[in-house]
């Protein structure tokens, strides 16, 4: 089944173009999502990360989500936001997910969207509190 006339141009997330295709940024914190963003990607395939091992040179890792390797690049044992829009029968709706980070696995923790169509979304910023056991944690 094919998709309706105009989602192709409307759905997408924020994203950069890798070596090999394209990555979702990787958002720690605080994101903005918002229409007219330039970088919303429609391209068919957008990842979060990948591997590439080639012969006994080892693995590279690519995306923001995979530790430490590029645009937006999250630290192990934390958590990032990605930002999307989607279309729906009464208009294009932008979104945030958030995903929790560790070695070698990305765990979806929650997603939020705006309900009204063509307004953008804030994620939430940390509470105080939070921050603080997160640096007292890096501290450790």
């Amino acid at each position: 089944m094919s998709p309706a006339v105009g989602t192709e141009l409307t759905n997408g997330l924020l994203s950069y173009s890798g070596p090999f295709i394209r990555y979702a940024y990787a958002f720690q914190g605080f994101i903005q999502v918002n229409p007219g963003d330039p970088r919303f990607s429609t391209q068919t395939q957008v990842a979060l990360g990948s591997r590439y091992s080639y012969g006994s040179a080892g693995a590279n890792y690519y995306g923001g989500f995979v530790g430490g390797q590029s645009e937006g690049s999250v630290p192990p044992g934390t958590f990032a936001f990605a930002g999307f829009r989607f279309a729906a029968a009464d208009g294009t709706h932008y979104g945030f997910i958030r995903l929790s980070v560790s070695a070698g696995v990305i765990d979806f923790d929650y997603a939020r969207y705006e309900t009204t169509p063509g307004v953008g979304i804030i994620s939430p910023v940390p509470e105080p509190g939070t921050l603080a056991l997160l640096a007292l944690e890096r501290s450790v």
